[in-house]
């Protein structure tokens, strides 16, 4: 009998969100499970050097744009966070923009 060959198979409806935001349904050749995401693209490995000093790498998600720099705590001042380290003598200094915002050398 031919009806008992039959596999057509009905799957539901629903979607998977892929990393790229893209969607992909299920596929009824194989078990109803979920088509393949498309690749996501390989970024080159460099980075970028942000105000404060510190590095962010490219994002595959977002067409290899780099990630955005952390915001800068405070306000900032030149770049640098605005916060400052007590030194031994009892006075405070500040960050050094062109030393990677590190802390100026105490007194």
């Amino acid at each position: 009998n031919d009806h008992e060959n039959n596999n057509n198979i009905v799957c539901t409806q629903d979607v998977l969100e892929c990393p790229d935001g893209s969607f992909v349904g299920r596929d009824s050749n194989n078990n109803c499970d979920f088509l393949l995401c498309p690749d996501l693209p390989v970024c080159d490995d460099d980075v970028l050097e942000c105000p404060e000093g510190n590095f962010v790498s490219r994002d595959s998600t977002n067409n290899c744009e780099f990630f955005a720099c952390p915001a800068i705590v405070g306000g900032g001042v030149n770049g640098c966070s605005r916060d400052v380290m007590g030194c031994p003598d009892g006075s405070s200094v500040g960050r050094d923009k062109d030393n990677h915002c590190e802390f100026f050398p105490c007194p």
